[in-house]
């Protein structure tokens, strides 16, 4: 596992995987809490609301550092938008589950794994991501 430091999350273990990131923040949240950040904003994500959402991207742009941590019995994965400037490969490769190649391709399928991220797709992507908390 890669020791570095996950985008504005001050105490983390990150083992990247592809474009994707598996991140634990030391703090208030557990290794079993699934979260999002944006900017330099967290919240647990079961507490994220669309307006939260949009209050939190207004004037970001497209290409806002959204990192979301999914910590479920199905899922442990951590995705991460283009404009975080996490690239490149380091750690070992590994096989999804289910749930986790199903939340990587909602991901992909919104856009946001590019630099053109919108609203309405982070909304979008967080209340399905809810549903399996």
């Amino acid at each position: 596992m890669a020791h570095v430091h996950c985008t504005n999350w001050p105490t983390s273990v990150e083992h990247h995987v592809g474009l994707f990131y598996t991140c634990i923040e030391a703090g208030t949240m557990t290794d079993r809490d699934s979260s999002i950040q944006i900017g330099n904003a967290h919240k647990l994500l079961r507490d994220a609301d669309p307006a939260w959402v949009t209050s939190q991207l207004q004037g970001q742009g497209t290409g806002a550092c959204i990192i979301i941590k999914i910590e479920t019995d199905a899922a442990s994965l951590t995705l991460a938008t283009a404009g975080c400037g996490l690239s490149g490969r380091k750690g070992q490769p590994r096989e999804y589950k289910p749930a986790e190649r199903e939340l990587i391709d909602l991901w992909t399928k919104k856009g946001l794994a590019s630099n053109d991220v919108k609203v309405g797709d982070v909304v979008s992507f967080v209340n399905a991501a809810k549903k399996d908390l």
